[in-house]
């Protein structure tokens, strides 16, 4: 089993396992509802989506040498309150506070620089959205968190900075 499959099969053990505590269910009975009201097939259909929308709508690269002078969010390398508000507020459909500093669904930054939420940061998101943790213990169990970063172009802008390099 190659690693791709097996975070896929992770997640969806995460999401089946939080639905089961949310709803007070056993882990089977949580598998069998959602097997037979389509979760799973809808979390295995949307398992991309839910790793690209961190920073909003955008193209995404890992490395980036220069910087131009465009408007740009960069958090750094590390976790913090401040990225973690970010990346809630724009992966929640329900956020719409759009001028908001700490959202960039409507494109107010060019390039969006900072940590990668995997499915480990994911489920703490979840569960400070459902209540079953607080803020501060979301922001503790982001300190053990490994992260690498992203970079993320919104605008026209920002992509007009990538260039091709020739070998």
């Amino acid at each position: 089993m190659n690693e791709r499959t097996e975070k896929k099969i992770g997640f969806t053990v995460a999401c089946v396992n939080e639905f089961a505590q949310q709803h007070n269910l056993s882990i089977q009975e949580s598998f069998r509802y959602l097997f037979q009201f389509k979760g799973i097939a809808f979390i295995k259909e949307n398992y991309e989506v839910e790793h690209t929308l961190d920073f909003g709508k955008g193209f995404y690269l890992t490395d980036m040498e220069e910087m131009s002078d465009i408007k740009i969010k960069d958090f750094g390398l590390q976790t913090t309150e401040e990225w973690a508000k970010f990346v809630m507020n724009n992966r929640n459909r329900a956020f719409t506070d759009e001028v908001n500093t700490l959202c960039n669904k409507d494109n107010k930054y060019d390039i969006v620089i900072g940590p990668v939420a995997d499915d480990n940061m994911a489920l703490l998101f979840r569960q400070y959205e459902n209540e079953i943790i607080d803020f501060e213990t979301l922001l503790k169990g982001m300190i053990y968190k490994k992260t690498s970063s992203q970079y993320s172009f919104h605008t026209e802008k920002g992509i007009r900075l990538l260039r091709k390099e020739d070998d």
